[in-house]
């Protein structure tokens, strides 16, 4: 009785509130009254609503998502057919309501909440006639989330359902690897039903093949969907698809909003056997793909491979004194660089004994490679801890490449000896990618404490400036991290001598670590180069599968590599934030999954280049590929104006704790400008940020000088108005002139404003001169007289000399180079004409500067000045002079400096 009640108090509160009369007496009521009044009473209810229809009476919500509801009435010729919505529980938000005069369409934007159930009960003004509509609210899946729906359970259904048991059905749904689902049809499909009649908006599904036999293999397929099970909507619809390897899952990706309670795989031809068959499929419900994170990253299947081994290369072998087809075994886990426009990937290549060397290939648009015939890093008798053993692999491993401010290339690579047994994570430099210094170990101490650590896979934090991966400090440290479990990380102050962050009892402190059950279940390894971003440190990672029948993902081969990305606080590179529920790619083509060590995707080089991600990776540990990201073109005209803009500002006039904020936004916005990492959103709010900064400058309080005279020039005895400023406890005044001699003054006159009294004082000069001096003094309530200011002034036919032209005769900038936003100074020469400078730069942008000091010395007048610029190259500057009655000089002199990082 209690719910019956509720639904009318919330009609009898709408009634209320709408103000509406309403009408309750039948024509057969008052027939009994007054025949006349029954006709009256059929044409009051002729002209009400009779029903409200929704179009919708079920619908799934989720939290902090939205969907509508449409209500229309009956009879349709009624005048007024708006109706509005309310809710029965505070899961369910009427967010806003909408009616459509035209088509008397009245529709309501709801918002789930939290997780519940309730009824929206749609109410007509005319007639208060009702109807309801049931909304289950369920928990969103959150950006980077998946959840698998198909293991909460359901109902299994097909169309072809053979012999024997163990492949029926039900086993497609077990997320077991060893079952499968077989049926003696070459169309089939499966039907999930979830249980409970739960609805979810599937998004994405997975596909896992069966052992031999891929003539079985589904190839062409639609997804369907449906409320009712009778009337479907397609989903998703697949062709010519093939599955390259035994129990290989595929994941397919598609949008969909709607919740639906049945989803089925209708498979409408398979790969030309007789039977299909599949060992599992799954339903998942995905939430965003992470916002922080670079991607989705798709493979460039029409260039993969891009780099295979060859045997024609042939390099003489100093430890055995041999000539050696060096990349003919095995060409994989490449590092990556632009550098001079062009995309340097720095490969690992391995002979027929698997002996390893770094070889360089260069490509002008990413995808299509020459190579040097020779490597750039190799085994030598170095001792540097990567010479083989005797017939066995080892050699110089994993390549992984940034740039030092300095231009200075490093490279971290992984030495290894199979007969030493063990990695030795080592450090070479280079300034030009070809011929490299080998330092030996990268950690500090590795003799004495880390000899026996098995190191390797040196991710170095950096900037992405332009197209180049710039090392980054933090808190004055460079950062890495290495190794392949448990991630460690370590800092250094050259890039070549490296100290690993311990905990507290001296131990490498483990930065982050495996995950039972899913993709980095047995290892994680750092990739590429990590980045520093908006949103923290982004680190490309490689994870591979444990065992799927143990504490592996169970539907991943055991010791697949896929990769991830993981994000670290950019205050605290220690600290892990979050990393991928999902891999990213998976092993699935038979260059992936054959060769050496097979189903690998191992990433190791980024590059942004020309607008478009390039990330390299390692296939099977025998060839390489690549996958591209291109993001979505960002317009920074407006931050290049912003930034121009303030460059042009003379910023004396303001307070220096203003102009320090607005320098700290400046170089803030020069970072964003050089950066790939910003969308098109962050963009803009930088710019508008550094728009506010200069809108947030504060002038300099107005100095108030204590003495003013009315005007610069006076004749012998003429009267001169002076205005003196006090402070209030000045009770007389007194004045004198250069000679320290007293001047007669009439009687001042003074007022009170604010804090301060404002004195008149007249007084007259006999005698001309061209600088004659009046000094004023004050008398406190001390009794003593102080100075208080003084002014220059001409006196007599001694007219302040004209103004001639300003010039310019040279300006030096007094260094080679500068860093940018790094001081350097300029000595400018001048005629004694010149009371003002200009400095602009090559696109005729004025450039702001300040003056260190002005020295005449004769006809030559010195100016000091200090500048710094925030864009690198060769700078060329132009300077010019004014005069004092601001007439520019028509001459301009140049001088010019290179502007590094």
């Amino acid at each position: 009785m209690k719910k019956a009640k509720r639904p009318l108090a919330l009609l009898l509160s709408a009634a209320m509130l709408l103000s509406i009369p309403m009408f309750s007496t039948s024509a057969a009521d008052l027939s009994q009254v007054n025949p006349g009044a029954a006709a009256t009473a059929e044409a009051i209810a002729s002209s009400m609503v009779q029903s409200v229809n929704l179009d919708k009476t079920e619908l799934t919500l989720y939290t902090e998502k939205t969907a509508t509801i449409s209500a229309t009435v009956s009879p349709d010729d009624v005048e007024n057919k708006r109706v509005h919505f309310t809710s029965t529980t505070p899961a369910v938000t009427v967010v806003s309501e909408s009616y459509d005069e035209e088509t008397g369409v009245s529709t309501a934007t709801l918002m789930g909440t939290e997780a519940a159930e309730g009824t929206i009960i749609a109410i007509s003004e005319n007639g208060y006639k009702t109807a309801t509509c049931t909304v289950n609210v369920q928990k969103s899946v959150g950006e980077n989330e998946f959840v698998i729906r198909s293991l909460e359970g359901g109902i299994i259904t097909s169309n072809a359902v053979n012999p024997p048991a163990k492949e029926q059905p039900e086993m497609a749904f077990d997320n077991k690897r060893d079952t499968k689902f077989l049926s003696f049809s070459t169309s089939v499909w499966l039907q999930f039903q979830f249980k409970d009649g739960h609805r979810y908006p599937i998004n994405q599904y997975a596909i896992v093949s069966a052992q031999n036999d891929h003539g079985r293999d589904p190839k062409d397929w639609d997804l369907l969907a449906s409320n009712d099970g009778e009337h479907w909507v397609t989903l998703d619809s697949r062709r010519g698809e093939t599955f390259e390897g035994d129990k290989l899952r595929r994941l397919f990706q598609f949008d969909n909003t709607e919740a639906y309670e049945y989803y089925r795989l209708d498979i409408l031809s398979n790969n030309g056997d007789v039977t299909t068959q599949l060992t599992e499929f799954q339903l998942y419900e995905c939430g965003a793909y992470p916002s922080w994170a670079l991607g989705p990253f798709e493979k460039v299947d029409e260039y993969n491979p891009i780099l295979t081994p060859s045997d024609e290369p042939v390099f003489h072998d100093p430890v055995t004194d041999s000539e050696v087809h060096w990349q003919e075994g095995h060409l994989y886990n490449p590092g990556a660089i632009v550098k001079d426009g062009v995309v340097n990937v720095l490969f690992r290549a391995q002979d027929d004994p698997l002996v390893s060397r770094v070889g360089l290939a260069t490509s002008t648009d990413g995808l299509n490679f020459e190579r040097y015939d020779s490597p750039i890093l190799y085994p030598d008798n170095d001792f540097m801890y990567d010479i083989p053993g005797g017939g066995e692999d080892g050699g110089c491993e994993d390549p992984r490449v940034v740039k030092r401010e300095d231009g200075t290339y490093v490279m971290t690579y992984t030495s290894y000896s199979r007969s030493k047994g063990k990695a030795t994570l080592s450090v070479a430099t280079s300034t030009d990618l070809i011929n490299w210094t080998k330092h030996g170990p990268a950690l500090v101490d590795y003799e004495e404490n880390y000899q026996d650590l098995w190191t390797k896979s040196g991710s170095i934090v950096c900037d992405l400036v332009g197209e180049e991966m710039i090392a980054r400090k933090i808190d004055g440290k460079y950062w890495m991290y290495f190794n392949e479990h448990p991630l460690y990380a370590a800092t250094s102050d050259d890039l070549i001598h490296w100290e690993v962050v311990v905990d507290g009892n001296g131990n490498p402190q483990p930065i982050m670590t495996k995950r039972a059950g899913m993709y980095d279940s047995r290892i994680v390894e750092p990739g590429p180069p990590a980045i520093y971003t908006e949103y923290g440190i982004l680190l490309i990672y490689n994870g591979a599968n444990e065992n799927p029948n143990g504490s592996g993902d169970p539907m991943v081969v055991h010791n697949a590599y896929l990769p991830g990305m993981a994000l670290f606080d950019p205050d605290d590179p220690t600290k892990l934030i979050t990393r991928m529920a999902q891999a990213f790619m998976y092993p699935e083509k038979d260059y992936e999954l054959e060769g050496l060590v097979n189903n690998v995707c191992f990433v190791e080089g980024l590059v942004y280049y020309q607008g478009t991600w390039y990330l390299y990776y390692g296939t099977a540990d025998s060839r390489l590929a690549v996958a591209t990201y291109t993001p979505d073109p960002v317009d920074k005209t407006g931050l290049d104006e912003a930034i121009q803009s303030v460059d042009s500002l003379d910023l004396s006039g303001f307070t220096q704790e203003s102009v320090d904020l607005l320098n700290e936004q400046l170089q803030t916005s020069r970072e964003v400008y050089a950066s790939a990492m910003y969308n098109q959103e962050q963009v803009d709010e930088f710019t508008e940020a550094l728009q506010q900064a200069v809108r947030d400058l504060e002038p300099k309080p107005v100095e108030v000088k204590p003495v003013v005279a009315d005007k610069d020039h006076y004749d012998v005895n003429e009267t001169i108005t002076l205005t003196v400023t006090t402070s209030l406890d000045v009770r007389q005044l007194a004045l004198s002139n250069e000679n320290g001699k007293g001047l007669g003054m009439q009687i001042p006159s003074s007022s009170i404003v604010g804090d301060k009294k404002v004195w008149t004082v007249t007084a007259c000069l006999g005698t001309a001169g061209a600088s004659r001096t009046i000094t004023v003094n004050g008398r406190g309530s001390d009794g003593i007289f102080s100075p208080i200011g003084q002014v220059t002034i001409s006196i007599g036919d001694v007219a302040p000399p004209a103004s001639g032209p300003a010039e310019v005769y040279s300006a030096k900038i007094l260094s080679d180079t500068a860093k940018v936003n790094e001081d350097f100074t300029v000595e400018v020469k001048t005629n004694l004409n010149t009371t003002k400078l200009s400095v602009r730069n090559e696109r005729d942008r004025a450039i702001s500067f300040t003056v260190d000091n002005c020295v005449d010395e004769g006809d030559v007048r010195t100016y000091t000045i200090t500048m710094q610029v925030g864009s690198t190259g060769f700078r060329l500057f132009s300077f010019l002079g004014a005069n004092s009655d601001k007439e520019w000089c028509d001459v301009s002199v140049e001088s010019s400096i290179t502007i590094t990082k």
